[in-house]
């Protein structure tokens, strides 16, 4: 192809000349558009179209118009040819469907579309030129400061808040996608062949799941922290094999942390559902109970992932930067270790001494000497059973297996569990756990025996599970919590840890949505409102304070009757 502006010839298929830069397979300067329209130049040229800075005789102003091509095609004069028509003619039809939705019905913090054409055998869209500039060159020079991603944040789930109310997704949300202009922010159209950055899909989406609702707000959490902190977020798969999300800067107020934490939970049911969802926390939070006396510390640099309190009130933290912390009841920092083997994956207390675990199979009994010990695989979660000598450990094989905590060894395993584990919980008064499954289902586990029994179908899957004193296991499934053959109740968020204290009368959980809260007989209480998203869990010896890790990495001893 050869370069109308310099005689440069070109490989097909490229977007712009290789000598001079000119926009390759562009209309002509002063071609007129829908009897009203005269290109004055071409802009840019994506995969999808071709963006040209225009003058609207009618309204005697300057406009931008989007043309719309195929990947293949060919100019015959104006006319646009492309190579495989049904393709084409689909997703210009899509095209057609988004320019005709953004000028029939306008948002404030989307771009104006004036116009919506077919000409030459294709499709054009008008669009306002007083938008601004895009977010993506703002960023290469600075990132923003706390305020303005506050608005940012603010201004892109009411657009979002806009399309998921009319039953739309976006799918494609990108620094290039936002303007801004006079400390506004305004969101352009998704056109076809546009999609997100790897690192600002959702792990659903990346697994290949159609994007939805919550999968936006997740690509807008990313977003945000990436104008906040100029540096790209781990993909979804990244942040699974153990990669921390970059720190907010000092200074970002509590509401935005809060809403960009949730926004990057990496399950749907833990992030807001939709647009509107998000837009909501800025009001709720707002009007949210005010946390009772604390202290707080920052534990780790990534997410808290397990929390654990000896008899003497020592607390060990474990982290997503792969170090795990020892605290004092005052939370002055004792000890730290690292973990080289592996993500870690839980920490429980047996009797005053600490037992860790990692995805790659490592165990650490952390007292006063430190020891350690190697699995075949990986370890999901280890429960200390009674007597604080032996405990169960769900493998990455789907097996549970028996260890001697003196001699640190496994003494065998079962056989693979018909149905993928997902919780575990250690029996107060016998020598074994409850189980549960992804079917729903609640087992018992002998652990002189090795037998399985299940116990109960549940209504939803149980990801976190506690045994109370009297031997009743609660079950969290999403935001309810079920007590086998007893009560049940909702909470305000999806469970995300659980606990109960010593004397069996109070469970407590903590909740996607920053909530401590308090079960009891009567009914669920919220006891403390975080800003940010709880991710770990235990009580004081004396029962008195909740101790919590979060997805920012802080933690929080917190006051609870």
């Amino acid at each position: 192809m050869s370069c109308p502006e310099c005689a440069q010839h070109n490989e097909p298929g490229a977007f712009t000349c290789r000598a001079c830069g000119a926009v390759l397979a562009a209309l002509p300067p002063g071609t007129k558009l829908a009897l009203r329209y005269r290109t004055e130049r071409a802009l840019a040229r994506d995969e999808a179209s071709i963006t040209y800075l225009a003058f609207d005789e009618d309204r005697q102003e300057a406009v931008i118009l989007r043309e719309f091509l195929p990947p293949r095609f060919r100019r015959v004069g104006t006319l646009v040819v492309p190579d495989e028509h049904e393709g084409f003619a689909r997703e210009r039809e899509r095209f057609w469907h988004v320019a005709e939705a953004w000028r029939d019905e306008p948002h404030e913090g989307r771009q104006r579309v004036l116009d919506a054409f077919e000409q030459h055998g294709t499709a054009y869209a008008a669009l306002d030129t007083h938008s601004g500039v895009p977010l993506a060159r703002v960023l290469r020079a600075q990132a923003l400061e706390p305020a303005a991603g506050l608005a940012l944040v603010r201004s892109l789930a009411g657009a979002l808040a806009f399309a998921h109310g009319k039953g739309e997704v976006d799918g494609a949300l990108a620094p290039e996608r936002v303007l801004v202009r006079d400390g506004a922010y305004t969101l352009t159209p998704p056109w076809p062949g546009l999609t997100a950055p790897e690192r600002f899909q959702a792990p659903e989406v990346l697994g290949g799941r159609p994007i939805t609702s919550s999968g936006d707000v997740y690509a807008l959490g990313a977003l945000a922290l990436f104008a906040l902190t100029r540096r790209p977020p781990p993909t979804a798969v990244e942040r699974a094999l153990g990669e921390a999300l970059p720190s907010l800067p000092t200074g970002t107020p509590d509401l935005l942390t809060r809403a960009v934490t949730r926004a990057l939970a990496l399950r749907p049911d833990e992030r807001p559902r939709d647009g509107a969802a998000l837009l909501a926390l800025f009001t709720s939070a707002a009007a949210a109970p005010v946390t009772p006396s604390s202290r707080t510390v920052r534990a780790h640099s990534g997410p808290v992932l397990g929390v654990a309190v000896n008899p003497r009130g020592e607390i060990v933290t474990i982290g997503a930067d792969l170090r795990a912390c020892r605290w004092s009841p005052r939370l002055e920092p004792l000890d730290s270790s690292s973990f080289t083997r592996g993500r870690p994956t839980s920490v429980q207390a047996a009797g005053e001494r600490f037992v860790l675990t990692d995805s790659g199979g490592g165990v650490m009994v952390w007292g006063d000497v430190t020891r350690t010990a190697a699995a075949p695989e990986g370890i999901h979660q280890l429960v200390v059973l009674p007597g604080a000598a032996r405990a169960l450990a769900w493998t990455a094989a789907n097996t549970l297996a028996l260890w001697d905590l003196e001699a640190l060894r496994s003494l065998g395993q079962t056989r693979p569990l018909p149905h993928w584990i997902t919780g575990l919980a250690a029996s107060v008064q016998r020598w074994g756990a409850y189980v549960g499954t992804a079917d729903g289902g609640l087992w018992w586990l002998d652990a002189h025996s090795g037998d399985l029994e299940r116990l109960a179908t549940l209504g939803g899957v149980p990801r976190a599970l506690v045994a109370l004193p009297d031997d009743t296991p609660v079950a969290a499934q999403g935001r309810r919590l079920q007590a086998l053959g007893g009560a049940s109740w909702s909470l305000p968020d999806s469970v995300t840890a659980l606990t109960a204290s010593s004397d069996g009368r109070t469970v407590l959980a903590v909740s996607a949505g920053g909530e401590l809260v308090e079960v009891r007989a009567s009914g669920p209480r919220v006891a403390a409102q975080m800003n940010t998203r709880p991710t770990a869990l235990a009580l004081t010896p004396s029962g008195t304070h909740a101790v919590v890790g979060t997805d920012t990495g802080v933690l929080c001893v917190l006051e609870c009757s």
